[in-house]
């Protein structure tokens, strides 16, 4: 694995050449509600797996040489980064496996064999290990990682360039921070194009590991609960991670699960939108900071939810 490092303004313009004949330019809308604040949301949930992922994985498998791709690829992944490198394979006739826990949501491990994708489950304590590379699995597939990878920190910047030419005033990003690539992908590109955009990672309060490390100035690794939010919410932030959300001046924001189960349903109810947990959390952080008069913009991460857990939302339950 090649040493991470913050892509270069020539290389995130280079995802975004190799990933454009696949991915949808995704649109930014205004959130329907009165308020101080300007409210966009940029809806990454309307790519073809319902997530981001499809441009990290998408220009991983495209910047592989050949032979690695004929071996085949994997991924650790909660599922979006495994449904993103499925439908990736899918199209350039890849083998592909997902390295997943019990429990993963299941709208995303169905999408992961409709498209040919084989999954293998991990004990979750062995699944985390493997992620944070404590452990390594035994397999001739190569790896492409959900967070360090150069490639994928470079396609999660074409999100900010896309932002930047349909709101260029804009004053604050929301991103939900997970493994923390999307933020960090985001706030590199928005440093090199508009340096006076704040960038802020958001983390739910079920598990906040960058506002936990943040406040002891170094990674820690942090007790969690278990909630329908799967995409967000670590027991540990990566170290290189870490390094960037400082080198960056990222923010970081933490906000409830209650709030964030709301958000989902004001989402649905106002636009019309469906969204996951981790899709949501930016949203209800930006609504938190409604009061200073600027235009921010949202990252809506993913809508893959389970539909039992969405149907919940909406009848006022909590998942």
């Amino acid at each position: 694995m090649a040493k991470l490092s913050l892509p270069s303004l020539e290389q995130i313009n280079l995802a975004r050449t190799k990933i454009s004949p696949y991915i949808v330019r995704t649109p930014l809308i205004k959130l329907n509600i009165e308020g101080s604040n300007e409210i966009y949301l940029k809806l990454e949930n309307l790519q073809p797996i319902g997530a981001f992922k499809i441009r990290p994985a998408l220009n991983s498998l495209l910047s592989l040489p050949k032979k690695q791709l004929t071996k085949g690829v994997f991924t650790i992944s909660s599922g979006n980064m495994a449904l993103g490198l499925a439908w990736a394979a899918n199209k350039l006739k890849v083998k592909m496996v997902g390295y997943v826990y019990l429990g993963a949501p299941e709208a995303k491990l169905s999408g992961i064999r409709e498209l040919g994708g084989e999954i293998r489950y991990l004990p979750t304590e062995t699944w985390w290990r493997c992620l944070y590379k404590d452990e390594e699995l035994s397999t001739e597939e190569t790896e492409i990682h959900t967070v360090l990878n150069n490639e994928v920190l470079a396609a999660n910047g074409t999100i900010a360039m896309e932002i930047l030419e349909d709101l260029p005033d804009v004053d604050e990003i929301y991103v939900p921070f997970g493994g923390g690539s999307c933020a960090v992908g985001i706030a590199n590109a928005i440093q090199k194009l508009a340096a006076n955009v704040t960038v802020s990672a958001v983390e739910s309060s079920h598990g906040s590991p960058l506002a936990q490390s943040i406040a002891a100035k170094k990674p820690v690794r942090i007790e969690t609960e278990n909630t329908y939010i799967k995409s967000i919410g670590g027991d540990s932030v990566f170290a290189q991670i870490f390094t960037f959300v400082n080198q960056l001046s990222v923010k970081n924001t933490v906000v409830n699960i209650d709030k964030i189960s709301q958000t989902i349903g004001l989402l649905f109810h106002k636009n019309k939108i469906i969204t996951e947990g981790a899709g949501a959390a930016s949203v209800a952080a930006a609504m938190e900071n409604s009061n200073n008069h600027k235009k921010i913009v949202c990252v809506v991460t993913g809508g893959n939810i389970d539909d039992k857990d969405f149907i919940k939302i909406l009848n006022g339950e909590r998942p």
